[in-house]
């Protein structure tokens, strides 16, 4: 039986007299790979930022596993750091076993030349140093927002690969579709303040 991580039973949040999400009922389990899916606008980045906890729910009740472990890569960040790259991602991650290793292994992977000044970098360089920082701490829920945004080709079919033997949980925000169907195991799609939860990848669910 698959572990739980997190579990939103009757939940709602909003601004000011503008619900974003009703009665909102929604687990994740270890080893869920679920596409966010809906209209801009109707609340994924939202969602992704409850299940975050950078946003608190209005009413109902929320629980997250003791001591569980999330990554988030938001869409847009904007980030000032003196350093280079590699010391960018060594001053959250240093802990991390084989840390040195993970790391070589990994910018060679994603084609990222760690000594290169952070504040120099390009949007897709930052982005690729985001997600090795990421994937080195190897988080038991990774939540992520247009993850494919300022990729080459090559750096989206290798991380493609990585999320699919990736064990733990996974919640993707993306335009690219034939990306989320080959990732994902699971389709939430969000629509007037509420969800539709279906045990699909993206190309299934679209034929329901």
């Amino acid at each position: 039986m698959r572990e739980l991580l997190l579990s939103l039973n009757n939940c709602s949040f909003g601004y000011s007299k503008n619900k974003i999400f009703e009665n909102l009922f929604f687990n994740i389990n270890d080893g869920d790979k679920i596409a966010l899916v809906g209209r801009n606008g109707v609340g994924k980045t939202t969602l992704m930022d409850i299940l975050s906890k950078k946003k608190t729910i209005d009413d109902g009740k929320s629980w997250f596993l003791p001591n569980l472990t999330t990554g988030y890569l938001v869409q847009k960040k904007k980030q000032n750091f003196s350093g280079s790259a590699r010391q960018f991602i060594k001053k959250s991650c240093e802990d991390e076993t084989n840390f040195d290793f993970k790391l070589e292994r990994y910018a060679r992977e994603l084609k990222l030349n760690l000594n290169l000044n952070f504040n120099t970098l390009s949007g897709g360089l930052k982005r690729k140093v985001y997600l090795a920082e990421l994937i080195i701490k190897n988080p038991k829920l990774l939540l992520l927002d247009e993850p494919t945004n300022h990729l080459d080709i090559e750096s989206i079919i290798w991380l493609e690969k990585w999320l699919k033997n990736y064990s733990g949980a996974i919640v993707m925000v993306s335009h690219d579709k034939f990306f989320i169907d080959n990732v994902t195991n699971r389709t939430i799609e969000i629509s007037f303040s509420s969800i539709s939860d279906y045990k699909s990848n993206y190309s299934k669910y679209l034929k329901l």
